[in-house]
């Protein structure tokens, strides 16, 4: 039984790769999220992976046409079979054969994998294996220096370009990048991790790369949590990867095969995982902001704690604004100050907070049943109009391009007039964000703390008892 039978250590090159009773989890925290942030995919590249653990969860999926591996030294593949046979054991699995490597959908090429993707995939380069829709990089770890393809994966740049063109147009990338770092590290660049740090400024330079988004896994049986990152070509990755819990409990249900024991096909990856891996960890965030120079977002990594909060409250005397009103009509006409309001003041937290989000779907689900209702019930679906209206007036997008979600204003806040010039206005974003500003590929800032960043107003100016709150229309880009 597992409780009685000794664990078995794969190693590669004197580098542990897995172990015989976690190597389910290190597989589904390298595979599942990337697969899951593609809308469906279908085309499926491994690079390395010998021991069948990756290329047994990529085939858990019923949208998979094909797959491809490729690997550098056939003993590799052998050792494994014979040994740990459970890492490529698909017999469980509806419509799969015995072993994951017999699967009719799996294609095994003995090659140098940065020579495969350079051959193939360079620029003017022909190739015969078309494009693939997520490539799941299972090689050793970047800060293993005993092996040159291990260098060539993380460090050529003509080897990263190759692996973008092989992707269509929504492709998502998947890499192990070895332990995870913390809060006491130096910066990225010096040290064991220069290997991927020069991996994520490859990525991060590319054009055609919109997202990079690092997470952890603690339960793969290392002594340390371990480190991945998913790189995305389409901003709608984003959308997949902040999914709701149940949205991807869902996708689960749909993509997963069937077992024929009736086990879960997944062990340890679901929605609520996927939640936990969509917040980025302190520790990446820190490691970025000693980045030299600093990058600009790492000045607003939360609230200073001495600065000035001016809140709208219902009792006058303790309000720090007023709302003035039409004398006629009762109309807000605007929001105005009841007390001087220095410059970089906090301007209404509490009622920012307080927004709520709403997402593309929601709101297209709203419109569809106010269309239906308008023959059963006009009234309802007034209601519906409104309310999609309302969102309409007082939402805005989320910092987080292809998100597809808006954030919306239901307090005094959404009284505050808007005008056409910044200058005019004498509140704005906690974070100025220029003219042409565009989220940054890698920012663990921004993956932290979108929050704070897309609702949080802050004095632009000094603001006089009496004078009206004024926000430019572009606040938030």
């Amino acid at each position: 039984t597992e409780i009685t039978t000794p664990t078995r250590y794969f190693f590669l090159g004197g580098a542990l790769q897995a172990m015989s009773d976690t190597f389910r989890e290190f597989a589904e925290a390298l595979v599942q999220p990337a697969m899951f942030a593609h809308p469906e995919p279908r085309r499926v590249a491994i690079i390395g992976g010998g021991d069948g653990s990756s290329l047994r969860e990529v085939l858990k999926h019923n949208t998979v046409d094909e797959v491809i591996m490729i690997e550098i030294d056939s003993m590799v593949i052998d050792a494994a079979r014979e040994h740990m046979p459970q890492m490529s054991d698909c017999s469980d699995f509806e419509g799969s054969a015995a072993s994951c490597f017999e699967d009719p959908r799996a294609e095994i090429i003995f090659d140098d994998a940065s020579k495969f993707f350079l051959n193939n995939y360079s620029a003017g380069k022909s190739t015969k294996h078309g494009l693939f829709d997520v490539i799941i990089t299972d090689a050793l770890d970047p800060e293993n220096k005993s092996s040159d393809l291990s260098t060539e994966i993380y460090t050529n740049v003509d080897f990263v370009t190759a692996l973008m063109a092989s992707l269509t147009p929504d492709g998502v990338l998947a890499f192990q990048i070895g332990t995870a770092p913390n809060i006491h590290d130096p910066k990225a660049s010096k040290g064991v991790y220069a290997a991927r740090e020069k991996l994520f400024n490859l990525l991060e330079d590319h054009p055609e790369t919109t997202a990079m988004l690092v997470y952890e896994e603690s339960h793969c049986g290392f002594e340390e949590p371990r480190g991945f990152m998913v790189v995305c070509k389409s901003e709608n990755c984003r959308h997949q990867w902040y999914a709701d819990s149940d949205a991807i409990d869902f996708e689960v249900y749909q993509r997963i095969r069937h077992t024929k024991s009736g086990e879960n096909a997944l062990s340890h990856y679901d929605g609520a995982t996927q939640y936990t891996f969509s917040v980025t960890p302190k520790a990446w965030e820190t490691v970025y902001c000693r980045r030299e120079p600093m990058p600009e977002e790492c000045h607003y990594r939360g609230l200073d704690m001495d600065t000035e909060i001016h809140e709208f409250d219902t009792d006058s005397e303790e309000s720090s604004f007023y709302i003035k009103k039409d004398e006629t009509t009762g109309e807000a006409l605007g929001i105005f100050a009841a007390t001087d309001i220095e410059e970089g003041s906090y301007i209404m937290p509490h009622d920012m907070a307080s927004s709520f989000t709403i997402s593309k779907e929601s709101k297209d689900n709203l419109q569809e049943n106010a269309e239906v209702m308008e023959e059963i019930d006009e009234e309802t679906s007034e209601a519906f109009y409104d309310f999609l209206a309302f969102v309409e007036e007082n939402g805005h997008a989320t910092l987080s391009e292809g998100h597809k979600l808006s954030i919306v204003e239901v307090g005094p806040s959404s009284l505050i007039r808007a005008v056409d010039s910044a200058d005019e206005a004498n509140i704005g974003s906690i974070m100025p964000r220029p003219e042409g500003f565009k989220l940054p590929t890698y920012s663990p800032v921004y993956e932290r703390r979108r929050g704070l960043l897309d609702v949080f107003l802050v004095a632009t100016k000094d603001i006089s008892e009496g004078e009206e709150i004024l926000r430019p229309k572009a606040i938030w880009g």
